[in-house]
């Protein structure tokens, strides 16, 4: 992962993934240099026996940033309605690739780019 670069994401929607406990999320517009840097990161750490979720895996990876999580359905509709009334697209740089571990959250690594 030496000569990955920074890159731009847009982030142009919401969604929600529908859980017991429910996570709402921003959606960036999936492109070549998302698509390329989660193929060869997931390669890079296909050694280090790590435990995936099987929807983190390449060809079924949801690109997301998590806005809310753990939510109830009455949370998630709230969420969304406040999103809708206050969403602009936001343009971001990724400058730092990682892995996580869920509950509690930890972090694995991190990579800067």
């Amino acid at each position: 992962m030496k000569n990955e670069k920074i890159f731009k994401v847009n982030f142009s929607s919401i969604g929600i993934l529908p859980f017991e406990k429910s996570v709402v999320y921003l959606s960036p517009v999936m492109d070549s240099n998302l698509y390329g840097i989660h193929k060869r990161f997931y390669k890079f750490f296909e050694n280090e026996s790590l435990d995936y979720v099987d929807y983190y895996l390449p060809e079924k990876w949801i690109p997301h940033c998590t806005v809310a999580s753990r939510l109830n359905i009455k949370e998630v509709i709230n969420s969304v309605i406040t999103m809708k009334y206050e969403f602009k697209v936001i343009k971001a740089l990724v400058k730092y690739v990682g892995v996580i571990q869920g509950d509690p959250v930890k972090e694995i690594a991190c990579i800067k780019l």
